[in-house]
């Protein structure tokens, strides 16, 4: 939509009251509207068919990665990515165009959420990027591997992805193999 009309839709919802205009916006140099209430945003989002959900995911994805410092976002970056999938494959949507994106997404906010100590939040990333790897690989080891060691660290379990992780990766790359044994091990 042209921003002129689409300032005088969002104006026209002030007025009726179902959204605000925040006093601050989280993005520099952007207005940002919020709903006054959740059951308003929960029924306007029911609206929305499964497979325009996940275009305005991705949509979203994208114009967030596109105001740089995408380390600073990456937990946003990964919701709206993860969200354009689920709702992908719910409809049965084509989602080939945005994969590769999303589990560079994916693999961010688990990067992420592993250095901050917040592991069950890696476990979640990686373990979603997991579901989009077919068969054996390198990165699709180096997946295990991380995603086993956040369970470990975070909820003293993971046993299954270390063992994946370390048949899989004495091919690729031996020195992370004996790290995923070694938690293997204190586990």
């Amino acid at each position: 939509r042209d921003s002129d009309d689409l300032e005088r839709g969002l104006r026209e919802l002030v007025r009726r009251e179902l959204v605000r205009r925040e006093r601050q916006s989280s993005v520099e140099g952007e207005s940002e509207y919020g709903f006054r209430h959740q059951l308003i945003r929960d029924v306007a989002y029911a609206q929305i068919p499964r497979a325009q959900r996940s275009d305005r995911h991705r949509r979203t994805a994208e114009w967030i990665a596109s105001l740089g410092r995408t380390e600073d976002h990456a937990e946003l970056l990964a919701h709206h990515y993860l969200e354009a999938l689920a709702y992908g494959r719910a409809s049965g949507a084509d989602m080939r165009s945005f994969a590769k994106p999303a589990l560079a997404a994916l693999a961010d906010a688990g990067e992420r959420a592993l250095v901050l100590g917040a592991y069950p939040s890696a476990a979640r990333y990686f373990k979603a990027g997991l579901e989009h790897f077919s068969e054996r690989s390198e990165v699709r080891a180096e997946w295990l591997y991380r995603c086993g060691a956040a369970l470990c660290w975070g909820e003293n379990r993971g046993v299954r992805e270390l063992e994946r992780a370390v048949s899989e990766l004495r091919g690729f790359d031996r020195e992370m193999a004996a790290r995923a044994a070694l938690l293997l091990a204190h586990l």
